[in-house]
């Protein structure tokens, strides 16, 4: 009766009508970034993804050397002073080894073209805008942002970003940040920060931008510090919230 009394006033139709509009706008513009992200599998280095992913399947070995990179890299290129990136080296045949810290996405890659094709492929890059589009979802609501700004956040995603809706490792990478984001965001429980933590090591081995998400944990770190600091010596608040 109570929610029947509600919705027939007018202030509860405007509220009924906002929320339509609200939804709509979210589907809309969901469907927006999701139809900006469709399109044909042309990143240049899906090929040597595929094929070291299709080692590990084949022999269960994780690939560190540039046997599917053309050209071979060799110390010549580097020249005698060059600096190699951070853990590579030359083994004594001379061939060219380096932490491959994109393995788990090779062999997801590689999973899901055996059991698909490329049809799995493109699924498999709109489901990993799909999630970056929930994760932000999750974060409007932790924040409790009204669900009317989401469609305007997913429109600057769908600008900003439709070019770097590749189906490479680091679009896996960002789905772990904004994700590992809304985890973090509002109120923090154990069970949360134990997902944090599940995904961060997910990200560690599937790509190297898994850096970031140690960058974000530790700037939510140091806000809680500050705000704490700010409680305790400033507004001398006890016991501390």
């Amino acid at each position: 009766m109570a929610d029947s009394m509600t919705t027939d006033t007018p202030s509860g139709r405007v509220r009924i009508a906002q929320r339509a509009v609200g939804i709509t706008a979210c589907a809309l513009a969901a469907m927006f970034v999701l139809a900006l992200a469709r399109r044909p599998i042309t990143s240049v280095d899906l090929g040597y993804h595929l094929a070291y992913g299709e080692v590990f399947w084949q022999t269960g070995r994780i690939v560190d050397d540039d046997t599917f990179i053309a050209p071979p890299i060799t110390a010549e290129a580097f020249g005698p002073d060059a600096e190699l990136p951070p853990g590579a080296w030359f083994d004594q045949d001379g061939q060219y080894r380096f932490p491959n810290a994109n393995w788990l996405t090779q062999v997801i890659l590689a999973g899901l073209y055996r059991a698909g094709g490329f049809g799995a492929l493109n699924a498999a890059l709109l489901a990993l805008v799909a999630a970056i589009l929930a994760a932000q979802a999750a974060i409007v609501h932790r924040l409790k942002v009204p669900w009317v700004a989401l469609g305007p956040i997913w429109l600057v995603l769908g600008w900003v970003g439709h070019e770097r809706f590749l189906l490479r490792p680091e679009l896996f990478a960002f789905a772990c940040l904004t994700w590992q984001t809304a985890l973090l965001c509002g109120r923090t429980t154990w069970p949360r920060v134990a997902a944090f933590a599940a995904i961060q090591v997910l990200a560690v081995n599937l790509h190297s931008y898994w850096l970031l998400g140690a960058g974000v944990a530790l700037a939510f770190a140091a806000d809680a510090a500050l705000r704490a600091a700010w409680a305790r010596w400033v507004r001398k608040a006890r016991p501390l919230p």
